[in-house]
């Protein structure tokens, strides 16, 4: 069920890769492939090099999903780092969004075993289902709608004020007008 699941998720994302929407709810419903993209390419890697299985003898179910989605992250970093290093990310993303989905979904479907649901994860999913709702509402209310801060990407202005601050540490911005004045 849970793999089926997935797979749908995946399917119904891809819908905002040709139709091009600004809402704030796609952006709700496409946040979890945040997560999801990096897992499976993760779990790809270790698929694909049989190290799952030998990881498995040793690891938890739990710590090799984990290891996989920081692996898959750096795996993702390390892309899109050289495609923009050489300039092709501009051009080439139609090609590498859906080749890096595909993939994704590749490793979701080579390690499907890990997504196998048993009873006790059933019923806990089942309880997060029911409480969604409520969780849903307090964190409108209290993040969007009573906030003193206009709703934006944080994340992206953290980064743009650390380049800033790094910027200003070696006097690319904020010149000291000392250091360009000649004295005579």
């Amino acid at each position: 069920m849970l793999k089926k699941a997935v797979l749908g998720y995946f399917l119904l994302t891809t819908v905002f890769l040709f139709w091009h929407v600004a809402s704030f709810l796609k952006d709700l419903f496409v946040a979890p492939l945040y997560f999801l993209v990096p897992l499976g390419i993760g779990l790809l890697f270790f698929s694909t090099f049989k190290a799952g299985k030998q990881l498995l003898a040793w690891m938890t179910r739990a710590q090799l999903v984990l290891c996989s989605l920081f692996f898959g992250f750096a795996l993702l970093t390390i892309l899109y780092q050289q495609l923009e290093r050489f300039d092709l990310l501009r051009s080439s993303f139609l090609y590498v969004y859906p080749t890096v989905l595909l993939f994704s979904l590749s490793g979701f479907y080579l390690r499907r075993d890990l997504l196998a649901a048993e009873a006790g994860l059933k019923s806990h999913l089942k309880t997060l289902l029911v409480l969604s709702p409520l969780f849903v509402t307090m964190y409108y209310f209290f993040f969007l709608q009573f906030t003193a801060f206009p709703l934006r990407d944080i994340y992206q202005e953290i980064h743009f004020m650390k380049g800033a601050l790094e910027f200003s540490r070696f006097h690319i911005l904020g010149l000291r007008v000392r250091e360009w004045v000649i004295f005579t």
